[in-house]
């Protein structure tokens, strides 16, 4: 009983030990990520082209890009404009994966030419970089808002 007792106890130490570490790695790339996915909406923002683009985005991305449901969404995307400004950008998750490998997903309000949305990105790590494989945004402010919260 007593062996089975320390088995269970170093296995749970060491659980919480990779727990830990994962933690720490999580805070210690945090800004990286942060200002990575901040880089790929930038660059993307300006033609709202994935091809284009290519450095900031994942490989599994870009053998859908030309996909319809994905053009539909860039073509929603492209009505706010290039991206002029990101605020407050957090990372609120992070995994590692032997499956998946290493993610992150970082939010942001961005600040459009067009209008404001919450902008949620999924990034992945490719060729040690972290580049964009999802994104998402939730306009706060759109052309049509802001002509009438002017008038």
């Amino acid at each position: 009983m007593k062996r089975v007792l320390m088995v269970f106890g170093c296995a749970f130490l060491a659980l919480l030990v990779g727990v830990g570490l994962l933690g720490f790695q999580a805070v210690s790339v945090a800004g990286q990520n942060q200002a990575a996915a901040v880089a790929a909406v930038q660059a993307i923002s300006k033609d709202w082209s994935l091809t284009a683009n290519a450095q900031h985005v994942d490989p599994a991305l870009l053998r859908i890009a030309d996909k319809p449901n994905v053009r539909q969404a860039f073509d929603q995307f492209r009505k706010l404009g290039p991206l002029a400004k990101a605020e407050n950008a957090s990372q609120t998750n992070y995994g590692m994966s032997t499956t998946t490998g290493t993610t992150a997903v970082i939010e942001f309000v961005g600040h459009f030419r067009n209008g404001v949305a919450k902008v949620t990105v999924k990034l992945h790590e490719t060729d040690g970089h972290m580049k964009l494989i999802g994104l998402h945004m939730k306009p706060i402010t759109t052309p049509n808002t802001a002509r009438e919260e002017k008038a």
